[in-house]
């Protein structure tokens, strides 16, 4: 059985790309640490979409797998938030829950192993931001 933590607090050494004009923000933090995790993602052989600027509350892009998708969102709030969902076909399967786990993992990987990325938690949706200690991996196996 797969735990699944989709969620992930992190440090991320890039430069501040917020873009202000007349003292209005008119691009939100993040958008280039949310294109270097789908750069990370299309080096594994996934293909992300272009990203999507949700404003105030970041980045978001989706990673298509077998006819489902997994949604990602990357804020700027302190550190930096990434948040996680995936979205099944009209008849949710098993197979929904290890390609969710195979994308969080091939993302955890390429964080890992780039040293602009550190103190990575992965966490579940209510630990977001909370002193709950977070996981060194998104995905744990259990029997």
């Amino acid at each position: 059985m797969l735990q699944i933590y989709p969620n992930a607090e992190f440090a991320a050494d890039f430069p501040d790309d917020m873009v202000e004009k007349d003292g209005e923000i008119v691009q939100f933090p993040g958008r280039n640490v949310a294109e270097a995790l789908a750069g990370m993602l299309r080096a594994k052989g996934y293909q992300p979409s272009p990203l999507l600027d949700e404003a105030q509350r970041g980045w978001s892009f989706e990673v298509p797998v077998e006819r489902r998708r997994v949604w990602l969102l990357v804020s700027q709030i302190d550190d930096f938030i990434l948040q996680t969902e995936r979205h099944a076909g009209l008849f949710p399967r098993k197979r929904d829950e290890e390609i969710h786990a195979e994308v969080l993992t091939a993302l955890h990987e390429g964080m890992s192993a780039d040293p602009r990325f550190a103190d990575i938690k992965w966490r579940r949706y209510d630990e977001i931001q909370t002193d709950a200690p977070g996981r060194p991996a998104p995905v744990a196996r259990s029997r």
